[in-house]
């Protein structure tokens, strides 16, 4: 077991999962999903293999706002999409990935770049006709991938395999060539498999990536590349199964992340589902303890241990919360110490968790995790 508490305070938690409405029947196998830069509150989807080459537009009522069909091109095995910045800084841009291949006989992949476009409220179906194709190869052999990341700060796009025990992690760098095929740059491997979507958030600080049963988190450090950010250990985040999940995006101010899911076998509708962020005032506003005087630390016989520091006539109190606000165990209730005090929590389950410790009037928190 072990105990941390390093950097914990910028790391966020987000609640349980909401269910915000069922998606239009006409999305039935959703793969990806991304926030529109342009139109507040609403997120661009697309279905798997086989569909028309079109795009739907979606309000957070699932209400459908738009169709745009694509020209001349076909939807051989689109599985995400991203939204973010591009070749004019002006505009924004619709990033669709052609990229899967289950069997990995396809040399060739491709991003679909197109400009984002504004929708009438009148005039709800379009048709472009102009649109980059961004053709790429991998460096190591063919490859199915189901995850394409956009990196606002750069606008690098990323590319993440699925199939391996350890998945791929691609960077295709801006300026993408519109005219040639790039060969990409393998710039990480992942312990994890099954990875089927993901997103960078709006300020390019902070990754999601998912599996059909897990949420992974990254915070990107000021200055750090996504390389280095990949390099470091991810954080597990809320979620709860879907049928097929494959979608998750941020919202476009980045309170929180949506997913969605392919219909089910049993004809289950896909529901969008939205997991808030939460801030750790849900325990208490927190104070900084500018003078240390908690430290914790563990010992050998899996018992966290916490020494408070007070003075002569000072009274104590001291809990353990999780992430989601719960009280779980009370160290030490309304105690008057002179110098240190000394307690355990005998604890078997990983995880995060705050200590909360109110000396006299003052009420400070400590986050901490506990791993294997």
């Amino acid at each position: 077991m072990v105990l941390g508490s390093d950097s914990i305070l910028s790391q966020p938690f987000f609640g349980s999962r909401e269910d915000k409405c069922i998606i239009p029947k006409s999305i039935n196998e959703a793969s990806g999903i991304a926030a529109s830069k342009i139109h507040s509150d609403m997120y661009w989807l697309h279905n798997d293999s086989g569909d028309e080459p079109q795009i739907f537009l979606v309000d957070t009522l699932c209400s459908l706002r738009a169709v745009v069909r694509l020209a001349d091109i076909q939807n051989r095995d689109w599985e995400d999409i991203a939204v973010g910045n591009g070749p004019n800084e002006y505009r924004s841009y619709i990033y669709i990935g052609e990229i899967g291949d289950n069997n990995a006989v396809y040399s060739e992949k491709s991003i679909i770049r197109i400009e984002e476009p504004k929708i009438s409220p009148t005039k709800t179906d379009t048709i472009l006709t102009q649109f980059d194709i961004l053709r790429y190869t991998y460096p190591d052999g063919n490859r199915d991938a189901e995850t394409v990341l956009l990196d606002p700060l750069t606008k690098d796009i990323y590319i993440v395999s699925k199939r391996e025990d350890n998945v791929h992690v691609y960077r295709f760098s801006y300026p993408q060539s519109v005219s040639e095929t790039t060969t990409l740059q393998k710039i990480a491997v992942l312990p994890f498999t099954g990875i089927v979507g993901g997103d960078i958030s709006p300020n390019g600080m902070e990754i999601l990536l998912k599996s059909y049963a897990n949420m992974y988190y990254w915070k990107r450090n000021s200055g750090e590349t996504i390389e280095q950010t990949f390099n470091r250990q991810s954080t597990s985040v809320s979620y709860e199964l879907e049928p097929q999940g494959e979608a998750v995006c941020w919202t476009s101010s980045g309170n929180g992340y949506i997913t969605v899911s392919e219909e089910s076998p049993l004809k289950i509708p896909p529901h969008l589902y939205f997991y808030p962020r939460r801030i750790m005032s849900n325990i208490e506003e927190p104070k900084i303890d500018k003078y240390n005087n908690v430290f914790i630390h563990y010992n050998h016989n899996s018992k966290v241990v916490f020494h408070i520091m007070c003075t002569a006539g000072e009274s104590v109190h001291a809990e353990i919360y999780d992430v989601s606000g719960k009280r779980i165990h009370t160290l030490l209730h309304d105690t008057s110490y002179t110098d240190m005090v000394e307690c355990e929590w005998d604890n078997t389950h990983y995880g995060v968790y705050f200590c909360r410790v109110i000396v006299n009037n003052s009420i400070f928190i400590y986050p901490f995790y506990v791993t294997q």
